[in-house]
């Protein structure tokens, strides 16, 4: 083999390589990061939000507007990026992810939480959200 063959071949090989692994990052790596970015986001955005959904008496309007309307919102994003993840049992059987189940759940509380200024109860709305952390496996102290 001359050394011009090898060259051409060490290039065709890492550009191969190259291309397989952006387009494995593509499929596999970005949903799932995303997945965990919006799962981070709505546990601080929830933990931020505690207080008014839960402890204040007589709220602002539309600071209570606003935040059910960002629940409802990180509620139908979070539905739609735990479905964009490609072999999502498998993630989650090697605890990469939560499993799918468990998710789709959380949104289901996350979207009854947006409805909390509407509850005449603020125990269910605070058990509704420690149920939350639960399912997306947030832990708000070091344990």
């Amino acid at each position: 083999m001359n050394d011009f063959f090898k060259i051409i071949l060490t290039a065709g090989t890492t550009l191969i390589g190259g291309t397989a692994l952006l387009l494995l990052s593509k499929i596999f790596v970005e949903p799932i990061q995303e997945l965990k970015k919006i799962i981070g986001e709505i546990a601080a955005y929830v933990f931020k939000s505690h207080n008014l959904l839960t402890d204040v008496p007589n709220p602002n309007e539309n600071e209570l507007k606003i935040t059910i309307e960002k629940l409802q919102e990180f509620s139908a994003k979070f539905r739609a990026l735990i479905n964009t993840v490609p072999w999502f049992s498998l993630f989650a059987s090697i605890k990469i992810l939560q499993p799918k189940d468990d998710l789709l759940k959380a949104a289901e509380v996350l979207s009854k939480i947006s409805y909390a200024p509407f509850e005449s109860d603020k125990g269910k709305i605070s058990e509704q959200i420690n149920d939350l952390y639960k399912l997306i496996d947030y832990k708000m102290f070091q344990q």
